[in-house]
């Protein structure tokens, strides 16, 4: 059986655009129609594009990769959590902006690598979670103007 590669993207929203890293994974070598998406917050894991790529499609041997660690998650708890899952169940997790992510190594200096990429991703993990703290922040304040001004908040439905 061979060994698959297979891209995750992820945008914030719908009017959001997930071409740049739809490209950066085609020129890594992961083929179109291995690229899963999802339109929708970081907050969690729970995405359906994700969910389905992980419970479904992933096996022992195959190969994700994603352009940056918070298009995994924007909580450091869950980036943790899920590379140990998929460390556990055989898939190999190669992300574009941590190059120590993606050398094979010897298994005799695995450890090592292993080290160095906890400690990355516990670094890039607390970062992702404090943009995600900051963005809801400043949605908070704008928020609090805008009803100082009166303001009115409507929601918009596209059909």
């Amino acid at each position: 059986m061979n060994n698959r590669i297979y891209g995750y993207a992820r945008v914030s929203s719908r009017e959001q655009n997930e071409d740049r890293q739809f490209e950066a994974l085609s020129k890594f070598g992961v083929p179109a129609v291995n690229i899963i998406v999802d339109k929708c917050s970081g907050k969690d894991t729970e995405r359906e594009g994700y969910q389905y790529l992980k419970k479904q499609i992933l096996r022992s041997g195959d190969t994700l990769v994603i352009k940056e660690l918070d298009r995994l998650s924007r909580n450091k708890a869950d980036i943790k959590r899920e590379l140990e899952e998929f460390k556990a169940a055989g898939v190999r997790v190669k992300i574009l902006d941590i190059p120590t992510t993606l050398t094979d190594f010897p298994p005799e200096q695995e450890w090592v690598m292993d080290m160095i990429n906890a400690i990355l991703i516990e670094v890039l993990g607390s970062i992702a979670e404090n943009e995600r703290n900051k963005i809801r922040s400043r949605q908070r304040e704008g928020i609090e103007a805008a009803k100082k001004k009166n303001v009115r908040f409507t929601r918009t439905f596209f059909f």
